[in-house]
């Protein structure tokens, strides 16, 4: 019997939003509401054969695969860019769009400061977007409520993702500038995509469809 495609995927609402595109792909996800405090979730796949599935933080989804604990997962590419793993990033699922910005208090321009004091969850993002506009900033690694760090003069300014704007608006604070694009990706470890190449193959061309699918529906 072969060993089972193992998926890594980030609980929240990535994985609530993952749902649709992987039971068009032949995963149901639905068993894993069912049972919230199992760690391992096995099913079947048609065509594809055993799979078991790992509910993972977000931040743990890419070093489960890049160490091959996971043949596959979904992460955004926001942390792809902090953590920059080995693995394959093949396909954009198209979900949890939001955007990587710069933020901060109207009246405070980071980019005119010498040396800006940033808070972020995403320190090597933020170390390079300042650095390629000639800044050496001071990076303040926070884990939460990042938004507070301007209000208390803390920092200067912010760096993290931004979905509606509505938590910067309501407390006073505006983009200062986008830095790319963020969305959900699956990702893949390289020895799999050898070892277990028809399932892992399948699984992409599946998803590669269901993708497809939802951006050409009304």
């Amino acid at each position: 019997m072969s060993a089972p495609l193992r998926i890594g995927l980030p609980k929240g609402r990535i994985l609530d939003d993952a749902g649709e595109l992987f039971r068009a792909a032949g995963v149901d996800l639905a068993p894993l509401r069912a049972d919230k405090r199992r760690l391992i979730h096995p099913l079947e796949a048609e065509g594809l054969g055993p799979v078991e599935v790992l509910v993972l933080r977000a931040s743990d989804v890419a070093p489960y695969v890049e160490h091959g604990a996971c043949a596959v997962g979904v992460v955004g590419n926001d942390t792809l860019e902090e953590q920059q793993p080995d693995v394959l990033w093949p396909l954009d699922l198209g979900i949890g769009r939001c955007r990587m910005c710069v933020a901060g208090l109207p009246g405070v321009d980071p980019f005119s400061l010498e040396q800006p004091r940033i808070a972020t969850k995403y320190g090597r993002v933020a170390k390079a977007h300042f650095s390629a506009r000639g800044l050496d900033a001071h990076i303040i690694e926070l884990s939460g409520a990042i938004e507070l760090a301007p209000l208390v003069g803390l920092a200067d300014a912010i760096v993290d993702i931004v979905e509606t704007g509505e938590t910067l608006r309501q407390n006073g604070l505006v983009v200062h500038e986008p830095i790319f694009d963020v969305s959900a990706r699956l990702v893949v470890n390289r020895a799999a995509l050898r070892l277990q190449m028809a399932a892992v193959r399948g699984l992409l061309e599946r998803l590669e469809a269901a993708v497809a699918a939802r951006e050409e529906a009304p």
